[in-house]
């Protein structure tokens, strides 16, 4: 359909001369429409064209150009759909790109405060600890501290025992009597 359009068209603009018959050199006035060729009315009267389908170049023309204009209609209607799905396409694309940035955005905070409050968490933890050891560091300072002046009780208490194990036992035994 397309070729013969091309052909109506070529023969449209062609000179007069190429609106000839070459056999006969009359007018192309007639379509064979079984041969998809424009003919004289000569042509159209020898025996091979009798059983052809001949139309007037003009109905011919316009026939073709109904369907080509139906052609065109459905191409349009075609190339509308195509354009508003492209649309459609473009709006998922941006609704997609929107979600994915809100998703995104979402997770950094979320990560964002679950940071702050582990970082928290660790400094609470930390000082607690800290405290803990401040605590006990200082009950083991004070245990060491009545450790250690126990020891030198009893350091003074077996010093003094030694000296006495040294006395004379008349010295030793009068000095008992009064402890």
């Amino acid at each position: 359909m397309v070729e013969i359009a091309k052909q109506l068209h070529a023969s449209s603009n062609t000179p007069q001369e190429e609106n000839l018959c070459r056999e006969h050199e009359e007018k192309l006035k007639l379509f064979c429409e079984d041969d998809q060729r424009p003919i004289c009315v000569v042509c159209s009267m020898s025996r091979d064209q009798k059983p052809h389908t001949v139309l007037p170049i003009s109905e011919a023309a316009q026939e073709y150009k109904d369907k080509l204009y139906s052609q065109m209609e459905h191409l349009k209607k075609e190339l509308k759909d195509l354009q508003e799905w492209v649309e459609e396409e473009g709006r998922k694309a941006s609704e997609l790109e929107r979600n994915i940035m809100k998703q995104r955005e979402s997770i950094l905070s979320t990560f964002e405060h679950l940071k702050q409050f582990l970082e928290k968490e660790k400094q609470q933890l930390l000082s607690r600890l800290e405290k803990e050891q401040e605590e006990k560091m200082k009950k083991i300072q004070e245990t060491l501290t009545r450790l250690e002046e126990q020891q030198s009780t009893h350091r003074g208490l077996i010093t003094e025992l030694q000296r006495k194990c040294q006395q004379q036992d008349v010295d030793l035994l009068k000095r008992t009597r009064r402890l």
